[in-house]
């Protein structure tokens, strides 16, 4: 499968997902031995308090990205 569940994220609101999703991409998508490409992800909110839920479903290009990722992670 090319789809992979990230957790224990720090909640953040819709404003700082941005900026989450780049330090994920520079401290952890870096460190695997091929390119990294997120096709689209999804981070879910709470509705009360519109902050994230302290994870995020990504969707990558292919299964070797996604198993790559996996060993990083």
């Amino acid at each position: 499968s090319n789809i992979l569940i990230v957790g224990n994220l720090p909640q953040v609101d819709a404003a700082k997902e941005e900026k989450l999703m780049l330090v994920l991409k520079k401290s952890i998508f870096s460190k695997a031995s091929v390119p990294i490409v997120i096709s689209t992800y999804e981070m879910p909110r709470d509705e009360e308090t519109g902050l994230s839920k302290g994870f995020l479903m990504l969707e990558l290009e292919t299964s070797q990205q996604a198993d790559e990722l996996f060993k990083v992670l």
